[in-house]
């Protein structure tokens, strides 16, 4: 049995209006929350050591999390793979010696392109 046009035209109208709500509904960008950790725990330990390169890395961060929500990078910094990125990281820094920190900071500009 062949269905009426007029019944393609309703189903062509739904798609369209679909198609026009998907971007309405598209979910938040994903964020990475074992770069997120490192780029805070990095971001913290140059803010002392390296303010210019803490500037650039708080650039970095902003890119990282553009588009999300407050309460989506909240969420993020709460995970645990951030937590472990962060606490691994803040680690590490606490063991370089105080002459080593710009490099540190310059490395951790290079790593996060």
């Amino acid at each position: 049995m062949v269905k009426p046009i007029a019944a393609y035209g309703s189903l062509i109208g739904i798609v369209s209006l679909s198609l026009f709500a998907v971007p309405a509904l598209a979910a938040e960008p994903a964020i990475n929350a074992q770069m997120l950790g490192l780029m805070d725990s990095a971001l913290q330990y140059c803010s002392k050591v390296d303010p210019g390169a803490a500037e650039k890395l708080q650039e970095k961060v902003n890119r990282l999390v553009q588009g999300a929500s407050e309460e989506a990078v909240a969420k993020v910094r709460r995970s645990e793979p951030y937590r472990t990125a962060y606490s691994s990281a803040a680690d590490f820094v606490s063991k370089v010696d105080a002459k080593n920190g710009p490099q540190v900071c310059a490395d951790a500009l290079a790593e996060s392109k």
